[in-house]
């Protein structure tokens, strides 16, 4: 759950609706915002908590990040991530090759860029 500034609520939502990790997101309130995002990894999903999800980004007040495993119920969930793998830059405004997390091998980059060297 994110708390920031009203006008930063839609500018997130309009960053963050182009994330290919973004499963889930939606408004809860004037200002706040619940995420569900997926990664191949706990490297990558560590990476992407850290330096480009939500929370990351200017004007946050306040975030509380969950962290959890595969599901129970259902078991599988079909979730289509489609890596272009054309961008110089994410979505996010991250430039994946330049992020220490890219180079220390301890995040796969975003499926969008170029940089990307997951399974996808």
């Amino acid at each position: 759950m994110l708390r920031w500034k009203r006008q930063s609520v839609y500018e997130i939502v309009n960053i963050f609706s182009k994330c290919p990790r973004m499963v889930f997101l939606t408004t809860t309130g004037a200002y706040n915002l619940m995420t569900i995002m997926v990664a191949e990894d706990a490297d990558t999903l560590n990476a992407i908590v850290h330096e480009c999800s939500a929370r990351a980004q200017m004007n946050i007040r306040r975030s509380e990040a969950t962290i959890g495993e595969a599901p129970v119920v259902p078991k599988y969930l079909p979730i289509k991530i489609i890596a272009t793998k054309e961008d110089e830059v994410a979505p996010c405004g991250i430039n994946c090759g330049k992020c220490p997390r890219y180079e220390q091998r301890k995040c796969l980059a975003c499926p969008t860029t170029k940089y990307y060297r997951g399974p996808l």
